[in-house]
């Protein structure tokens, strides 16, 4: 037997879908390329730490000039 949702319950769930792409959408046009570096182009990435795969901390990279990102 199928449920049916009431049309407050599908607006419910609408709104909440649509949120959670508005929010995926903000964090891929962090990443784009607007001519200045951004320590959010290496959010993705990850790096072996004791033979762990570990995501880069972008709080921690510095931007000290326009086009780069230092990660030492």
């Amino acid at each position: 037997m199928s449920e049916e949702l009431s049309i407050e319950e599908l607006q419910i769930e609408a709104e909440d879908r649509m949120d959670r792409t508005v929010s995926a959408f903000e964090r891929e046009l962090a990443r784009t390329r607007t001519g200045r570096a951004s320590a959010a182009l290496v959010d993705s990435i990850k790096v072996s730490y004791f033979g762990a795969q570990t995501p880069v901390n972008p709080g921690i990279l510095p931007v000290r000039h326009a086009q780069c990102v230092y990660c030492t």
